[in-house]
């Protein structure tokens, strides 16, 4: 036989080992691994029965327990099969201890469990080869200090075991923290396993009570500490092998009492915001002086939030503008120390600001001009002709009495701008004198006068507002005529308007703190006269005016 008739021969025989070898669960010898095609053929397959569900798995390990066993026993596995059975037997589904997964292409499992004549036996290292992945049960069971991850495809029952893995111990850690101002230690714990618990307690001296462990929620407590000190907390998370034990600690120290008084104004409705701050124990208000040196009563003040109050100081703060002191005293209690704080508040009531003005008052005029006198002819409008000789004729004007009205407009609240209307009658007094007759006689002249000028507020934000400025006014004068029966004459005196100047001083008093009603005084001086048309007489006043009024502030 040729070389290559040997070699074709040689060929044929390993193909038909390697399709032998599929007659088993489908694998194919090799040095480190067996590829697996194939799985669920009869006469390899562990069961003819597929586990579709947790609990048909768990009736296959049941049905199937002893082969298992034996095959667990050829596979040296270095768990306990009592834990396995156990495993499966009291899995639940969604408590992650079995769950589904895909065996891809290329993935390497330890052993599989395959039936060869019937009998359980394994097979090292089986590799999935096929294209298509298979899915399978996953078991992971905790046994000797280890974790072993098995695997069951859903075609059958060829337990196979994946790996083995050290098993970790449980997470467990514990925290506590200290509140000072609660007196209590709040102490957490936490782990990934299933069951967490605080084992003791030490306190400063020795070990504590667990009854004063008070449970707030999972894996929450409280302890009530009893003094300073370090405080410490030993836990224990999960049971058996894998339990952890941990501990924290916390150093108590309690402060000495304490508190501090922070307050806010409103400074449009003085409506005052108090805030105990800083408080270390209980805290309770002391008292609080007014401004007038009372005490305000404790039902005064509403309480809006913890530790937090308000109080209305507009009905206790005075209306006269200036500065007004409240005073604040709280006291704080803890651990038989006490701590008293208090806060001063300055409220400063500023005046009104007003920018007009009016006034309307009466007025008195007191003219203080010299008198007008001539000699000579005198023009005596009733007779058409002109009296010749001695005679003498002098003219004058006496008090009167008026009301007049202002307002002023507030440029600055020191500078005001102010009209003026005064309407006052005075008395104007005659007197005709020659060698035959004397006769006198008195009559009313009306005068008005409308004047603009400005003044100088010197206290505007005191309670009385005293005020002084210069004006220049219109004056307007009305017709004295005077007639006499012995002898029978007229005597008119028709006088010309006359532009003034002046000087005016007043002082403005609210009716009431803040009212925008006032009380008004002023005096004015006016030089002022009036020129007779018909005759070089002129009626001469210069007058003094005093008002007495009241006005209304806007």
């Amino acid at each position: 036989m040729s070389f290559s008739s040997a070699f074709r021969s040689a060929g044929i025989v390993v193909l038909v080992l390697v399709v032998a070898q599929l007659a088993i669960p489908g694998a194919v010898w090799s040095q480190e691994t067996n590829d697996v095609y194939v799985l669920g053929r009869p006469a390899t397959t562990f069961s003819v029965h597929s586990p579709d569900n947790l609990e048909e798995l768990k009736d296959l390990f049941d049905r199937y327990e002893a082969d298992l066993r034996k095959v667990l026993e050829l596979s040296d596995w270095d768990g306990n099969a009592d834990d396995l059975f156990t495993t499966v037997r009291g899995a639940k589904a969604g408590d992650g201890t079995i769950t589904q997964r895909s065996i891809s292409q290329g993935e390497t499992l330890q052993w599989m469990a395959y039936r060869k004549n019937g009998e359980p036996a394994i097979l090292e290292n089986p590799r999935w080869a096929a294209k298509k992945p298979y899915d399978a049960w996953q078991i992971k069971v905790d046994s000797n200090g280890k974790t072993s991850t098995f695997v069951v495809p859903f075609t059958c029952m060829n337990l196979a075991l994946d790996k083995v893995e050290s098993m970790p111990s449980m997470r467990c850690s514990v925290s506590a923290s200290f509140d000072a101002l609660a007196d209590l230690i709040t102490v957490t714990g936490r782990t990934d396993a299933k069951n967490f618990e605080i084992t003791s307690v030490q306190i400063p001296g020795g070990d504590g009570n667990m009854n004063d462990l008070k449970s707030t929620g999972d894996m929450s407590w409280t302890y009530q500490p009893t003094t300073d000190g370090v405080y410490r907390f030993n836990a224990k998370a999960g049971s058996g092998k894998r339990a952890s034990t941990c501990s924290g600690e916390v150093n108590v120290t309690r402060e000495k009492a304490a508190c501090a008084i922070d307050v806010t104004v409103d400074p449009e409705t003085y409506l005052m915001t108090i805030q105990a701050t800083g408080v270390q124990g209980e805290f309770e208000f002391a008292g609080l002086t007014l401004p007038d040196g009372s005490t305000a009563q404790i039902d005064a003040f509403e309480e809006v939030g913890e530790r937090r109050w308000t109080f209305d100081a507009a009905e206790s703060l005075p209306k006269k503008p200036g500065d007004y002191t409240y005073k604040f005293n709280g006291t704080a209690t803890h651990r038989n120390s006490d701590a008293t704080c208090d806060k001063m508040v300055v409220i400063t009531r500023e005046a009104a600001e007003y920018r007009w003005i009016a006034r309307g008052y009466g007025a008195y005029v007191s003219p203080t001009g010299s008198r007008s006198n001539d000699s000579g002819p005198i023009a005596v409008p009733s007779a058409g002709a002109t009296v010749a000789g001695e005679e003498a004729t002098e003219i004058w004007a006496k008090t009167g009495t008026g009301f007049g009205f202002d307002i002023e407009f507030m440029l600055t609240p020191h500078i005001g701008i102010e009209g003026t209307a005064l309407f006052a009658e005075t008395e104007t007094h005659f007197m005709y004198d020659n060698p035959l007759v004397w006769v006198m006689d008195d009559q009313n002249t009306d005068f008005g006068m409308f004047s603009l000028g400005a003044n100088y507020h010197f206290t505007p934000t005191s309670r009385v507002d005293f005020f002084a400025g210069a004006f220049v006014g219109f004056v307007s004068y009305d017709t004295a005529r005077f007639s006499f029966d012995d002898p029978d004459q007229e005597f008119d005196f028709d006088f010309d308007d006359d532009v003034a100047l002046g000087l005016n001083a007043g002082v403005d008093i609210p009716f009431k703190v803040g009212s925008p009603w006032i009380f008004t005084v002023g005096l004015n001086y006016l030089v002022t006269s009036a020129d007779d048309q018909n005759s070089p007489h002129d009626l001469d006043l210069d007058p003094w005016i005093g008002t007495i009024g009241i006005g209304y502030r806007f």
